[in-house]
């Protein structure tokens, strides 16, 4: 895991440089099991930034952000959970 943890900055980091140098912006990348996770872990470290969701603290992470943050459906749906 270690080494796919290494290799997941390395390639991070170059694309984000490769994205700055060609185009002229940053963007901040995230890495997970699902494209939803990935993207909530994304927004983490702004701007700029890189992080990569272990599967080992996918739990953890879900216990300490709000359900808003996961997309879990319509608008319609999210004011129904928020009435519960």
């Amino acid at each position: 895991m270690l080494a796919f943890v290494r290799s997941a900055k390395t390639d991070l980091s170059s694309l984000l440089q490769t994205v700055f140098e060609q185009l002229g912006f940053t963007c901040s990348a995230g890495i997970a099991q699902t494209k939803k996770l990935a993207k909530v872990v994304a927004g983490m470290n702004k701007p700029n930034g890189q992080t990569i969701l272990l599967p080992a603290h996918v739990t953890q992470l879900l216990g300490t952000i709000s359900y808003k943050k996961i997309q879990v459906g319509s608008s319609k749906c999210v004011l129904q959970i928020d009435s519960l």
